[in-house]
């Protein structure tokens, strides 16, 4: 594999802006030291993303369609809603998550160089852990958006992204991109090596990789790996009572609507395990984007209930708008200025939630062959979220009804791996299950790299634009700042 060069600054574009007791706000070599837990632990806030990807992915998704205002148009969202390069470097862009996620594992190998040094031990073994697993799931983003989907027969030559597993402490560093092999095996390592070294025990635990929200995410890398017995593995604790655990969208929906959009992403939410705060425009946006969900598309996120009931799931047209709008990912503004009223918007995203870790677990499930626990399991999640659901509705969830509203979906999907009939139609099933449950979320895009579904995006007056299955668009462009730094761009 070519080697090649990359400014640090490329990579770690914006490092001072992230507030650690001012740890990251000199170059490397003249940081202060860190050389006490207290002062470890402080770094590891940063070692997560503080942009966010959602802005971008819900885009390129199936979920969002052409409203036709045209006065509504952005340049940036037509490139995402095409499937094309988008020069932005400001937050909600690619160029920025990719950023984000390097300033976070930058501070993850800091972390890491610091609990060598100061000699390890059990009270840093956490700090170790988070450290860890952190790093592993920001490399685990990019290798998601960057590259082709994981399949085990081309993983070996399919182009992945450097993974950085040591501190830069030189101007120029030498890294390639490897391969997707490559960087899934090196993310396992940092997984299993740091999931058993996490703890609960922090002021804040659903803004660091606490137990949970580790077996959440090592359930989403193998999920993406095919990889069913692990996934039941790390989802195993939903097995017995998972109603607990998931969303209430009973009391949810007590709130008011306002109270909807920052109540969805508390912390003290059973679902909620990992949550960042991310500088982000995404809730002013989804007021305000030609692209976005239209009434087709809600009609289709709110059929297809087996109880011939409503969702559960909230949503209206707000302001006189011709998009459809979920409330969830409410906005707030920091002041970086107080006197002057200036600052950031920023949204909370829940990162891993019991609501995936469950459906990973009903896929998981269906392609184990354990038909009839898949099944039951996904009547347990649809109960949850239907309106005014009776025991005495139960008997109308059956598999002939799966048969006769999913046979189509079911036969659009295309993973590496073969499904029988019954096993299509679940994970079919799963994946409308999990589009309704995670719209605005961006997590839709990823199923759709996933399953190799194909997208048809329509421009008004203009013909249909479509991304086939193993269409090159699917890996995204690399942000224009790397490529000019030397990093080989992914062919389109």
């Amino acid at each position: 594999m070519k080697r090649v060069k990359i400014i640090v600054a490329s990579l770690l574009i914006g490092l001072s802006a992230v507030s650690c007791d001012n740890f990251l706000s000199e170059l490397p070599d003249n940081r202060a030291q860190l050389d006490s837990k207290e002062k470890i632990s402080d770094l590891l806030v940063s070692a997560y993303p503080i942009y966010g990807y959602a802005g971008f992915t819900e885009i390129m998704s199936d979920n969002a369609d052409d409203c036709g205002d045209k006065s509504m148009t952005r340049d940036y969202n037509l490139s995402e809603y095409k499937w094309e390069l988008e020069e932005r470097t400001s937050q909600d862009s690619p160029s920025a998550y990719w950023d984000g996620c390097y300033e976070a594992i930058a501070s993850a190998n800091d972390a890491l160089e610091a609990i060598e040094k100061l000699g390890g031990g059990p009270e840093l073994s956490h700090l170790k852990g988070e450290a860890l697993v952190a790093r592993a799931y920001a490399h685990f983003m990019l290798v998601q958006i960057w590259s082709k989907a994981y399949n085990p027969a081309t993983a070996d030559s399919d182009v992945g992204i450097p993974y950085v597993d040591k501190p830069e402490r030189v101007l120029i560093q030498h890294y390639d991109r490897g391969t997707v092999a490559d960087v899934y095996a090196k993310i396992e390592k940092d997984l299993e090596e740091g999931l058993p070294l996490l703890k609960d025990s922090y002021k804040q635990p659903k803004f660091h990789f606490n137990r949970t929200a580790g077996h959440a995410f090592a359930s989403n890398f193998y999920l993406v790996k095919g990889d069913w017995a692990k996934v039941l593995e790390h989802s195993d604790y939903l097995a017995s009572n998972p109603k607990m655990h998931i969303r209430d969208y009973v009391a949810f929906n007590q709130n008011g609507l306002m109270a909807m959009f920052t109540a969805y992403s508390r912390p003290t939410v059973n679902t909620n395990l990992l949550l960042v705060t991310a500088v982000s425009n995404h809730y002013r946006n989804n007021y305000a984007s030609r692209f976005w969900v239209t009434p087709k598309v809600n009609n289709l996120l709110q059929s297809k209930n087996p109880y011939g009931k409503r969702w559960l799931y909230p949503s209206g047209s707000f302001n006189g708008q011709t998009t459809y709008v979920y409330p969830k990912l409410g906005e707030y503004f920091r002041l970086d200025d107080p006197s002057a009223g200036t600052g950031l918007p920023h949204v909370n995203y829940v990162l891993l939630s019991n609501d995936e870790n469950f459906l990973n677990r009903i896929e998981a499930l269906a392609m184990s062959g354990r038909t009839e626990e898949a099944f039951a399991a996904l009547r347990t999640f649809t109960e949850a979220r239907t309106r005014g659901f009776a025991a005495s509705d139960a008997s109308k969830f059956t598999m002939n009804y799966l048969k006769s509203n999913y046979t189509a979906d079911a036969a659009k999907l295309a993973p590496y791996y073969d499904l029988t009939e019954d096993q299509a139609i679940l994970v079919a099933a799963v994946l409308a299950a999990r589009q309704r449950e995670f719209v605005h979320e961006g997590k839709r895009w990823f199923d759709v790299k996933r399953h190799n579904i194909e997208v048809v995006h329509k421009l008004r007056d203009e013909a249909d634009m479509i991304l086939t299955k193993d269409d090159l668009r699917r890996q995204l462009p690399l942000p224009l700042h790397v490529v000019s730094a030397g990093i080989p761009d992914n062919p389109r």
